[in-house]
């Protein structure tokens, strides 16, 4: 039986692809670099901010350690002090289903974004003390796609692998999910049509009559 639900942020409970290109275009252009297009900063979603950034540059400039942490430091406070408050969106019902779902599972936030941006998240949609434990970039030495993050979720929840599934939208989770031996679950958008995942949901309010059908309560 299903006992704790493992959460991504980015693309399931948040919409936040509008402010996170704005915010790269915004990076790469103030630093001199041509803005990398939409599909582009999309195609890396859920990497770390530096990660992100290091694959957008020019080949040439990748291995400049001290520029990259710039870049992904001004990105972040570009991020969350001008674009998120305007364009950073919740994900229809994801309140409400995160209220609902409180009510029978453990539930677990598992981001690559670091603890000052969950902060961010927690405070302007009211989701403080729903999660029972929250594992960000801050907290492990491997994100997503390491097992790391979800294995150090499952200990503070004292749950199984097997009384666990991850929620995520991209590669980076049902990779890790899969190397933590705990199912996966997919919320579709355009860019993970491809991916394999052990099971698939149009938004993330439809993740409560899932788990009815595959052993939850």
């Amino acid at each position: 039986m299903i006992k704790a639900v493992l959460l991504d942020v980015d693309g399931v409970l948040i919409e936040s692809e509008e402010a996170l290109c704005r915010a790269y275009a915004h990076t790469f252009t103030k630093f001199g670099f041509a803005p990398p297009s939409r599909e582009k900063v999309l195609e890396f979603v859920g990497r770390p901010g530096s990660d992100w950034i290091r694959s957008i540059l020019p080949e040439e400039k990748k291995g400049n350690s001290a520029l990259v942490h710039e870049m992904a430091e001004y990105n972040r406070q570009k991020y969350l002090q001008f674009y998120y408050p305007i364009l950073v969106r919740e994900a229809a019902d994801a309140t409400k289903t995160l209220k609902a779902l409180k009510k029978k599972y453990k539930i677990a936030i598992i981001t690559n974004g670091n603890r000052e941006v969950w902060q961010r998240h927690e405070s302007f949609f009211h989701w403080q003390g729903i999660p029972d434990a929250v594992v960000t970039a801050s907290d492990v030495s491997s994100g997503k796609p390491s097992a790391e993050p979800l294995k150090k979720a499952l200990l503070l929840l004292g749950a199984s692998q097997e009384q666990a599934i991850m929620v995520g939208d991209t590669a980076n989770d049902t990779t890790a999910a899969k190397a933590a031996g705990i199912k996966s679950v997919l919320v579709s958008n355009p860019q993970n049509l491809e991916l394999d995942s052990d099971y698939r949901i149009k938004a993330f309010k439809d993740l409560p009559e899932l788990l009815k059908r595959i052993g939850g309560k």
